[in-house]
């Protein structure tokens, strides 16, 4: 059976049973839009040979997450983030004990739709368009129209993300259309010529164009060696020390078969 690789929040022993035995529960995972779809292959996977495990996925945002997990509607909380300070102060105050479990890794990729000429944006550009300071691609070396900006829609860790690194802490401009999801960043981009967003690297599509940012392209080999830019890791969080049937599946994720569903999916194996 392989080894879990996993940070504890605080110091605790997990037993492992060296035979499966058929999970009685049902596991309930919530979170993070970016971690849905592959979690979704995966359990498909999994029930391949664990047909009596029953699981629910929602996606509601990684904020969303933490949510259901620390108010007992989700036995999983999907994260493309690390839980915050103030999350795991709530923790406290609740008497939980999130565990930790780093799945993957993922880049955080500017898109604009596939007829723009733009190939590169460097931080500071893409500060100043989302903040209005650059609003005509002419201004980029594009053609001249004005620049349609797309955001993701709160709670989202893609949003945290864009917002820390990029913006610096500042809110962009009251005219950015807010987008639920990866997916529909990506249709969105896709049918606006003047359009820009940012996707996880596991939505990059023919549909549409991804920038190299800081002149650097986003790619596993890119990611992995943390060398672009945007880099996060991809999280799942139990209470405590997981279940044995959390553990059976946990395992799975990071075995061969589970990491080589992340990586088909487009996300970069830990590996």
């Amino acid at each position: 059976m392989p080894k879990i690789l996993y940070t504890l929040l605080v110091i605790m022993t997990l037993t492992v049973g060296a035979s499966s035995v058929p999970a009685a529960e049902h596991i309930h995972l919530n979170g993070s839009t970016t971690m849905a779809p592959v979690m979704k292959k995966i359990v498909q996977a999994y029930r391949e040979k664990h047909p009596e495990q029953t699981f629910g996925i929602t996606a509601s945002g990684s904020g969303a997450g933490v949510h259901g997990f620390l108010h007992g509607t989700t036995d999983i909380a999907m994260l493309s983030r690390p839980m915050t300070m103030a999350e795991l102060r709530q923790c406290q105050q609740m008497r939980l004990t999130p565990s930790r479990f780093i799945i993957a890794l993922d880049g955080l990729i500017p898109i604009i739709h596939q007829n723009n000429t733009i190939s590169n944006l460097t931080t500071e550009q893409a500060r100043d368009i989302y903040r209005g300071r650059i609003r005509n691609w002419a201004e980029l070396g594009g053609r001249d129209s004005a620049i349609i900006i797309y955001t993701r829609a709160k709670p989202s860790a893609s949003y945290d993300l864009w917002y820390e690194k990029v913006l610096e802490r500042t809110e962009p401009i009251p005219t950015s259309i807010r987008i639920a999801s990866n997916i529909d960043m990506v249709d969105a981009i896709a049918r606006d010529t003047n359009g820009i967003g940012y996707i996880g690297l596991g939505f990059i599509s023919p549909l549409i164009k991804a920038l190299q940012f800081d002149g650097v392209e986003g790619t596993e080999h890119t990611v992995r060696e943390r060398r672009y830019p945007l880099v996060r890791t991809l999280n799942l969080y139990t209470k405590g020390a997981p279940t044995r049937a959390e553990t059976e599946f946990l395992e799975f994720i990071q075995s061969d078969k589970g990491q080589t569903i992340i990586q088909k999916e487009g996300f970069v194996s830990i590996q």
